[in-house]
């Protein structure tokens, strides 16, 4: 969350208190998808196995976030900064973590 909030509020210029409401937003919606991605997860069987189509996929968005947090383009107004920054959120340091 540091690095997320320091450039989302000193780079991109958002509010701390709606940056701060992104991230709680992020973690509801973690916490209702979670258990729906582990259901699908355990009834999953590939040729690939159980797990290795999710982690390709999951590492495709994770490096389209990462990139494209860090990459805005400039000028933006506040409202588009927001609108950047929240898709962008996925990536954050506990996520990165668990790898």
């Amino acid at each position: 969350m540091g690095r997320y909030a320091y450039f989302t509020q000193n780079v991109l210029g958002l509010m701390a208190v709606v940056v701060g409401a992104i991230a709680m937003l992020m973690r509801v919606f973690d916490g209702i998808t979670d258990p729906l991605i582990g259901y699908v997860l355990d009834r999953t069987n590939t040729k690939f196995g159980r797990f290795r189509p999710f982690m390709g996929l999951g590492s495709l968005i994770m490096c389209v976030c990462i990139l494209s947090i860090f990459h805005a383009p400039q000028g933006m107004s506040s409202t588009a900064a927001y609108v950047w920054a929240t898709p962008a959120r996925p990536q954050s340091p506990r996520r990165l973590r668990r790898c």
